[in-house]
């Protein structure tokens, strides 16, 4: 969609411990016997994990514009943090509702997904307007050790937090539902984008995700973002050496969960409502 991905907003600062910081504080993670402690002024990376991968967002968010129901797109966006009633935005992408189902309402031949989505969808410059909102709200971010000395990242797949932060297991639970259904739709959409557009399928599209939104302003405001906490992450073997950045070994960082299957199958979703 767009051509560079934006940044989470500026506002947002992350931990920055140095290892002489971390180890003063008792951090797991900091080496147990440093050599050169007062030296140690490199700071460990920490970054902001997506718990539904910002791929799937971006992907997904064209499709549910263009094919979904307005009042099911409405209330996504809304999750988004766009104001639905006041920005210039959310009307255009209303009128693209209208617009796409009065095209296929008078088209004599059935016109395809992807010509569909290729006339009606946000160009880069109208996405890039929101985009910041879209892929960055708080209520999908983990702070956590970067990828360099994470041992576990999932790249494109769900983000699972829900045994390592425990008291949150109602939050994940939500996105986490929520990702399965954008991940859905954005499979069934490549299946099916040559094939003649079809209200029935769209509708189903529709109320598959709105099944899975919660209250946008109520959860927006309820969960705000994870910041980094120590008892979400256990060290993993075997010690991995990052010597370009410090002459130190420590060890990667891993979730502290079994990655229970009843999250990622089918039967797993029904359990969670």
């Amino acid at each position: 969609m767009a051509s560079k991905r934006a940044d989470p907003p500026k506002t947002w600062l992350r931990h920055k411990w140095t290892i002489k910081e971390a180890y003063a504080k008792g951090v797991e993670f900091c080496p147990s016997n440093p050599q050169n402690l007062g030296m140690g002024t490199q700071s460990y990376e920490f970054t902001l994990h997506h718990n539904i991968p910002l791929n799937t967002i971006i992907e997904s968010f064209n499709i549910v514009i263009v094919f979904c129901d307005w009042k099911v797109t409405e209330r996504l966006l809304r999750l988004y943090g766009i104001d639905t009633k006041a920005e210039q935005i959310a009307k255009r992408i209303e009128q693209i509702s209208k617009d796409r189902s009065e095209k296929m309402s008078a088209q004599n031949e059935k016109v395809t997904y992807k010509i569909l989505m290729s006339k009606f969808k946000l160009d880069n410059y109208e996405f890039e307007g929101i985009e910041q909102r879209v892929t960055w709200q708080p209520w999908n971010i983990v702070e956590g050790p970067s990828g360099s000395i994470r041992a576990d990242d999932p790249k494109e797949k769900f983000d699972n937090f829900i045994e390592a932060d425990p008291s949150n297991w109602a939050r994940y639970a939500v996105i986490n539902r929520l990702y399965l259904v954008l991940a859905d739709l954005i499979k069934d959409y490549k299946q099916k984008e040559t094939q003649p557009a079809d209200f029935e399928n769209m509708r189903k599209w529709s109320f598959d995700l709105k099944q899975v939104l919660p209250s946008p302003e109520s959860f927006i405001k309820s969960n705000p973002m994870v910041t980094f906490n120590q008892a979400h992450w256990r060290v993993a073997s075997p010690l991995k050496s990052i010597t370009y950045k410090v002459k130190y070994f420590y060890a990667v960082r891993k979730r502290v969960h079994n990655d229970p299957e009843i999250m990622l199958s089918p039967v797993g979703r029904n359990k969670l409502y």
